[in-house]
């Protein structure tokens, strides 16, 4: 029934759990100057007990199932591991949940589909609901706290951020983190609880409920988590590393292995991986049913602005990088041309215009040594005489 999607109708941490997506305003900056990228559109799951928002995952352009398997996915993992993967040092005593809830809530959209949920049917809960259509209350638990844009008179327009998306997200992150610690949720601390909590927030609450055993939450391997819940991709190995869209990547553990000498410099071999969508500071490469976890690499020393990258900049960057060596092929035969007909115009001949001739060359014998060392002395060079 629409209203009562609320704490009052479950008693555990993760009893139950509700999904919603809200778009960043702002439209972040790409790589290419004055160019703009989609808008990031950001998922929560939110523990309905609590409060407590247990996941977070994002997309470009629209609201996707990637982007609510991605949240889920941080919700499997935890949030230190998941902040982790972007760069961010997040205390465990910050972000206490961890794990999946058996009963999912989410609207009508890609979060209902089975592309927003994990691939195998054993991982997925046993209770899935979508929230009648056209009824917010419905979901007003994650709702409720999404940002909300400002309405003024003006007329239509749009906000260009001067932060990339990589940067949009690690702000969202923090927002979450700071929702999860700040926000007031005094309806959740029931009489039971009230006495003992040390504060309002949702962490105040889910580490109350949590002490006393009542977290409904199961568990997931991280190798699980990651074939379930993250974007398949194809990757090749060579040269010494992975590579995806024209990036490269590496772990040590592949190093430790060996793995690299079975691939010789000529070959590609393709490889089964998965991507973060929001992160491609990471990629997981499966070999021989183990998961590894490999590290973008960059050919110089620069800072976190280009370390961390979307999927949607890497192939914004990639298309850009064929677009201009199409025009650098362009540029290279016209240069070449341009610089034959120069030396056409010098000197009267043609820039390839050789003969084979049979025998040994004139400069062997004497007029042609004497010839030989005259054009030494007029080029200052060292040609070397028998």
């Amino acid at each position: 029934m629409p209203g009562r999607f609320n704490s009052e109708i479950v008693t555990n941490l993760m009893e139950c759990t509700n999904e919603d997506a809200y778009y960043e305003e702002e439209l972040p900056i790409g790589f290419l100057e004055g160019e703009t990228l989609p808008p990031l559109c950001v998922v929560e799951k939110r523990d309905v007990a609590s409060g407590f928002i247990v996941g977070v995952g994002f997309s470009q352009g629209a609201e996707s199932g990637s982007a609510y398997r991605a949240a889920k996915f941080c919700s499997a993992i935890g949030g230190p591991r998941y902040f982790a993967l972007f760069g961010i040092a997040l205390a465990d005593a910050d972000w206490p949940a961890i794990g999946m809830s058996p009963f999912d809530i989410t609207d009508q959209g890609p979060g209902a589909t089975k592309q927003g949920a994990a691939k195998d049917t054993r991982f997925q809960p046993p209770i899935r609901q979508i929230t009648p259509a056209r009824s917010g209350q419905s979901n007003a638990v994650v709702e409720s706290v999404h940002p909300k844009p400002i309405k003024d008179e003006e007329g239509p327009h749009f906000l260009v951020s001067n932060k990339t998306a990589s940067e949009l997200i690690v702000r969202a992150l923090l927002s979450i983190k700071t929702k999860n610690l700040t926000i007031n949720t005094e309806r959740a601390l029931t009489d039971d609880i009230f006495g003992s909590a040390t504060g309002l927030s949702p962490r105040d609450v889910w580490v109350e409920l949590a002490a006393r055993g009542r977290n409904d939450a199961h568990y997931m391997e991280f190798d699980d988590a990651v074939r379930q819940y993250l974007i398949p991709i194809d990757v090749f190995a060579h040269d010494g590393s992975i590579h995806l869209h024209r990036s490269r990547f590496n772990s040590a553990e592949l190093q430790e292995i060996g793995f690299f000498n079975t691939v010789s410099d000529t070959q590609r071999i393709p490889l089964h991986g998965y991507v973060l969508e929001g992160c491609l500071r990471h990629i997981w490469v499966e070999i021989k049913g183990r998961m590894y976890q490999l590290d973008r690499i960059l050919e110089r020393r620069v800072g976190n602005r280009f370390i961390n990258i979307t999927l949607a900049e890497l192939q914004q960057k990639n298309e850009e990088i064929t677009r201009r060596e199409s025009e650098h092929r362009e540029i290279r035969a016209a240069t070449k041309a341009a610089v034959e007909e120069e030396y056409r115009g010098v000197t009267g001949k043609n820039w390839s215009a050789a003969r084979r001739v049979r025998g040994t060359p004139k400069h062997a014998r004497p007029a042609g040594r004497r010839e030989a060392r005259e054009t030494k002395r007029a080029l200052g060079g060292r040609i070397r005489v028998r």
